[in-house]
């Protein structure tokens, strides 16, 4: 432990995958948990037109997968001069974050990686996933329901 600061890139799917990742390149969860202070996870998806925005009501399919209410609406961009009708307006970055505290490296350290037990103790040490952020926007409007099925690895053709 040199004190030095390691700043890397990982491609994975949230926070707690990122474990997993390392782990495939040899690095112990174990020994990882204990050495990283921060894991971010990150999405840029495409903005939706506030402009040309219509609500909808959604599928009930949808309104499963984000577990939202039956009398959610959600907002469709239609197309406008604006966003040269693709509905479209920027982007919007969405991220989670995980700090490993002392209780998340004890249950590692205890009962081994697990990655849906790990990302249950984590939920429990407030840790937020990424997927909370993804159906905020698309309540809001934000994000479409083609971009929000995208972003949580969901094929929209098939809803």
């Amino acid at each position: 432990n040199t004190g030095h600061l390691i700043l890397t890139s990982v491609h994975a799917s949230n926070c707690v995958e990122t474990i997993t990742r390392f782990s495939h390149l040899g690095i112990s969860p174990q020994v990882l948990i204990n050495k990283v202070r921060l894991l971010v996870s990150q999405r840029l998806l495409p903005r939706s037109c506030q402009r040309c925005c219509r609500e909808q009501t959604p599928t009930a399919e949808l309104l499963r997968i984000f577990g939202l209410s039956n009398s959610t609406k959600i907002k469709v961009s239609t197309g406008c001069e604006l966003c040269d009708g693709t509905g479209i307006s920027g982007r919007i970055a969405l991220f989670e974050t995980l700090r490993p505290n002392d209780f998340l490296k004890d249950f590692i350290a205890m009962n081994g990686y697990q990655e849906s037990e790990v990302k249950k103790v984590a939920i429990s040490q407030n840790y937020r996933p990424i997927i909370l952020g993804i159906r905020s926007s698309l309540v809001k409007g934000l994000i479409s329901q083609q971009i929000a099925l995208r972003a949580i690895g969901l094929d929209p053709s098939l809803f």
